[in-house]
């Protein structure tokens, strides 16, 4: 399953890819995502106004107009949180600052999104 997920969603969408002889994760080259794309950095960018919750880009991604499926979302926020870690600030419980995105960080805010700015 985890080749799959990676040929379908990673490598033929261009999000992954090698460029100048390193692999690297990129905007995607895919029509498809687009929108995906859109929304998701129009979540960063709203983020610089004001703090916003990591389930409020959640469930942003499951409504109209992109409707995505529940299992699509827990693994492109991370995903997509990651590739653009040095963009934001996160911030966990009781407003503590997560200096850095470790696989336990994403763990937690996967479990409790509402927790997470």
């Amino acid at each position: 399953p985890e080749k799959t997920i990676y040929l379908s969603l990673l490598q033929e969408t261009g999000i992954h890819q090698v460029l100048n002889g390193e692999y690297t994760l990129t905007t995607p080259t895919d029509p498809s995502f687009q929108a995906l794309w859109q929304e998701s950095e129009a979540f960063l960018k709203r983020s610089q106004e004001t703090p916003l919750k990591i389930s409020e880009l959640m469930q942003a991604l499951l409504r109209k107009p992109l409707k995505l499926k529940q299992g699509f979302v827990d693994f492109w926020v991370p995903l997509f949180l990651f590739m653009k870690r040095h963009e934001f600030a996160l911030y966990g419980e009781q407003g503590k600052y997560i200096p850095e995105l470790r696989l336990e960080v994403v763990d937690l805010f996967s479990k409790s999104p509402n927790q997470y700015t």
